[in-house]
């Protein structure tokens, strides 16, 4: 079964990360896996997964097809790709994509099984971006969705809204959660055992993510500078370099904080000890809140504890139970470090084990298996 998987981009996000390791994991079943990238080919000096898992995608055997320009182009090139592979299935993580599909399968009479997943919650849109996902979701067989938040904001926008409830009538979308790929992760330099871990204290803030400002970069370095905290070393792994956007210049500050730029989390030299800050900002909109990142589900795998937005844990209620992530309200500083002072503590090998099961990402990809039986 050759197995097609679509996505806009490939600079390093939680998209092309979910992509790349649900490609993995069905290469690693027995699948013949390609991933379509409706963009051009990234240079060797822009962050990406393609350079930085170079062995991963090719000890995969993943193939990688990238396809820039415009609709029409993509669509013309989009029938040289089907008439090289005989795809039965397709994964979209692109609406645009989905609709090129769509279409694609309509005027060539094509059969595969098109399957959908929304990654962004609505609020996160303008309406008029709303309204064109809403319109686009509709162009696939099954719609999923990452988040348990993201899926409660979009069922709840059709109570208010008699045009999205018609235009989103036809598909609905369904809760399919994130997941690790664990072979990965193995890879990842622990210079202490996990097992040697239990009852270490915190001795290390990380940021693992983007520096947009959704992703909490500035109320990160807020809660490092806090003086109950300055004992703490600081990690900050970033595709792009963050010195710029540090404005405090205190020396003794700046001398606890080690940069990684540009890596994939394997590649990181992780410590027992640390801890994982997600502050992500929804700004007025805080009904519906995802805190749960994929960066926060690799920390969990490795072990590490992480902070995440209060109220944000609501796809993954289990983590918080074996007790690997915390809520926080990211507007009070002195709790939180109160918090990461007396409640985190690195986590038993054994519920390690527990967390690595249900983080999998073959609980991922079974979800679509069921529909592709």
């Amino acid at each position: 079964m050759k197995i097609g998987i679509v996505c806009d981009g490939f600079n390093i996000g939680g998209i092309q990360r979910l992509a790349l390791d649900q490609a993995y994991s069905l290469s690693s079943k027995g699948y013949s896996v390609v991933l379509v990238v409706l963009n051009e080919k990234p240079t060797n000096l822009q962050p990406t997964f393609l350079y930085s898992e170079a062995h991963l995608i090719s000890r995969s055997l993943v193939e990688i097809i990238f396809i820039p320009g415009k609709k029409f182009q993509q669509f013309a090139r989009l029938f040289l790709i089907f008439k090289k592979n005989d795809f039965s299935k397709i994964i979209s993580h692109s609406l645009r994509g989905s609709v090129l599909l769509y279409a694609y399968r309509i005027i060539f009479r094509k059969k595969f099984f098109l399957t959908t997943t929304l990654h962004q919650l609505p609020s996160l849109s303008s309406p008029s971006q709303h309204f064109k996902r809403v319109l686009y979701s509709q162009f696939t067989d099954e719609l999923f969705c990452f988040s348990g938040a993201a899926q409660a904001e979009w069922l709840n926008r059709f109570k208010f809204s008699q045009l999205l409830k018609i235009l989103g009538s036809h598909k609905k979308p369904i809760l399919c959660r994130n997941g690790v790929f664990l072979p990965r992760l193995h890879e990842c330099n622990l210079p202490n055992s996990l097992n040697s871990a239990i009852n270490s204290d915190v001795r290390r803030l990380v940021f693992i993510g983007r520096l947009t400002e959704w992703k909490g970069f500035e109320k990160f370095i807020e809660i490092a500078f806090l003086q109950e905290l300055k004992h703490l070393r600081i990690l900050i792994v970033t595709p792009t370099n963050p010195e710029s956007f540090i404005k405090i210049t205190d020396e003794s500050f700046l001398k606890r904080i080690k940069i990684e730029v540009g890596k994939s989390i394997h590649q990181i030299p992780f410590e027992k000890g640390d801890i994982h800050l997600y502050p992500a900002n929804y700004g007025d909109q805080k009904n519906y809140i995802e805190g749960v990142s994929i960066n926060v589900l690799e920390m969990a795998c490795l072990g590490i504890p992480s902070l995440i937005s209060q109220n944000g844990n609501k796809t993954w209620p289990e983590l918080s139970d074996l007790g690997v992530v915390f809520e926080v309200n990211w507007d009070k500083p002195i709790e939180v470090s109160s918090v990461i002072l007396t409640q985190v503590r690195p986590l038993d090998p054994s519920k390690i084990e527990v967390v690595r099961k249900i983080v999998n990402i073959d609980n991922n990809i079974d979800k679509f298996k069921t529909l592709w039986n």
